[in-house]
């Protein structure tokens, strides 16, 4: 598609694709396919620095303003990353580092459970105690701005990026037993040696296992495996159930908050087809 729109850039909409430090795990795409177009926004993060959704947005505007009229195609599996490209975010005040340092190391003494009791009676209410990166999430902001995380969430969204009545959108809605398939080849993917090799080499950073690139499906399990704590069979198929049960989300959000998109099932739709149907629409402005 980018080929046929004439140098399109295909822009990153996935949270894990951000990180240089993950490349097999996350299927980033590989040399050959980054030989095909222009690409941005992949692989351009280290993973030991903070990266959040609000920064996405503020690089994917550059793009925008220094390429006004190139093509642009957004693609990726996060479903959060679209919606604030079509209709903004919450205007939630950056975090003060200190106060981010302060509340992971209390976190890891006590543990969620206890910091549960500190949140306000909002973010209590929505929040599991065991869930410690949104626990963790909610007392940042609520120490660093004096106000809960529901008041900033509550205020209208600062503007998206993009119209999307205009754009040409689509979801790749493949059928359940293909998807079983490619799920499986991707677990068993994941324990070639250039995935380990890529796990032992994050591990080695000595990151703290709250950062987002270290809860990237497979670092753990294969963090384990490497330690001889688990079998390679128990790993493939726990590494099996996690991906199955990630596309259980992403099609669960999708089919919430995309249920106008038009739906295309890549296996069995001819795919030069399925183009001349995107390329009609984006010149038609539907």
């Amino acid at each position: 598609l980018a080929a046929r729109l004439d140098g399109a850039l295909i822009v990153n909409c996935d949270s894990m694709l951000v990180y240089d430090d993950l490349c097999v795990l996350t299927a980033r795409p590989g040399i050959e396919e980054l030989s095909q177009g222009d690409h941005a926004l992949y692989g351009h993060r280290d993973g030991g620095v903070p990266y959040s959704v609000a920064q996405w947005r503020d690089e994917v505007r550059h793009l925008i303003d220094y390429n006004p009229r190139r093509p642009m195609i957004f693609v990726g599996g996060t479903g959060l990353y679209f919606q604030v490209l079509t209709k903004g975010i919450s205007p939630v005040p950056p975090v003060d580092e200190v106060v981010r340092r302060q509340v992971r190391q209390r976190m890891d003494a006590v543990g969620s459970a206890a910091m549960h009791g500190e949140l306000d009676e909002q973010m209590a209410a929505q929040l599991r105690p065991g869930d410690s990166q949104r626990v963790a999430r909610a007392l940042e902001v609520l120490i660093s701005t004096g106000r809960s995380l529901s008041y900033w969430q509550a205020l209208p969204p600062d503007g998206g990026l993009l119209d999307p009545a205009p754009a040409c959108r689509v979801v790749m809605n493949p059928a359940r037993d293909w998807l079983e398939e490619r799920i499986a080849a991707r677990a068993a993917m994941m324990l070639e040696p250039a995935g380990l090799d890529e796990v032992a080499t994050l591990r080695g950073r000595g990151l703290h296992h709250e950062m987002p690139v270290m809860r990237a499906i497979g670092v753990s399990l294969l963090g384990a495996y490497l330690e001889g704590k688990a079998s390679r069979a128990v790993v493939l198929e726990r590494l099996t159930i996690e991906t199955r049960r990630y596309a259980k989300r992403q099609a669960t959000w999708f089919a919430g908050q995309m249920g106008d998109w038009p739906r295309f099932d890549p296996q069995h739709a001819d795919s030069e087809a399925m183009m001349d149907r995107m390329m009609q629409a984006m010149e038609s402005g539907t």
